[in-house]
């Protein structure tokens, strides 16, 4: 986003945007932002967009926070690890997603909380509750209704678009070769895209 307001002028009168000025048509309606649409929320909404160091593309593996794990239903996972020469459990949890972007949400803006996180992306997604004053519910308790729902990453794109577009930035130069063989290799790795797209469905029509 940062890079197309300044190829795109028009594009710009969204970083003008600020919570005193940006009101939704209907306060409560549902609302869905994938990739460039989570940029664009994230700075409406008192957040920051900025230029990343390389792209992030094709199949990568998002942790999720314990919110994020029980909107999308994804158990933890018991993972061994290792840390100051000592050996330890912890639990996490992560779903696979198709990426395609270079620029991202370093933060999590005001009232919205973190679902999830990757090594080169900290806010893979968010929401906010219709309540922007609830809190993250505790292990057990009612997750809150959502009224905004963002995803960096893209959960309808399958394999073959993603190569497409892959190969279409590489050939014109905007994506350079090593990314773009690297995400040709883990385009067909397993996608949870569906399931991630379920839970929009149900924000959606709720």
């Amino acid at each position: 986003m940062a890079d197309i307001a300044t190829k795109r002028p028009r594009i710009k009168i969204i970083g003008k945007f600020n919570d005193a000025e940006f009101t939704w048509p209907i306060e409560d309606s549902p609302c869905i932002g994938i990739c460039f649409g989570h940029q664009v929320v994230a700075r409406a909404l008192g957040g920051l967009c900025v230029s990343n160091s390389k792209w992030e593309v094709a199949i990568t593996e998002v942790d999720l926070t314990d919110l994020g794990q029980r909107i999308f239903g994804v158990p933890s996972l018991v993972r061994l690890q290792f840390c100051f020469n000592l050996l330890y459990f912890s639990l996490m949890s992560s779903q696979n997603i198709q990426q395609m972007h270079r620029d991202h949400v370093p933060t999590v803006p005001p009232l919205f909380h973190l679902l999830g996180s990757t090594t080169m992306t900290r806010n893979q997604g968010m929401v906010r509750f219709s309540d922007p004053n609830a809190c993250i519910p505790v292990p057990g308790g009612s997750i809150p209704q959502i009224h905004i729902l963002t995803l960096q990453g893209h959960p309808e794109f399958t394999a073959g678009i993603v190569k497409k577009v892959i190969r279409a930035r590489s050939e014109s130069g905007a994506m350079d070769k090593d990314t773009a063989e690297d995400g040709l290799d883990r385009a067909d790795k397993r996608n949870d895209g569906v399931d991630i797209a379920k839970v929009i469905w149900e924000v959606l029509l709720r």
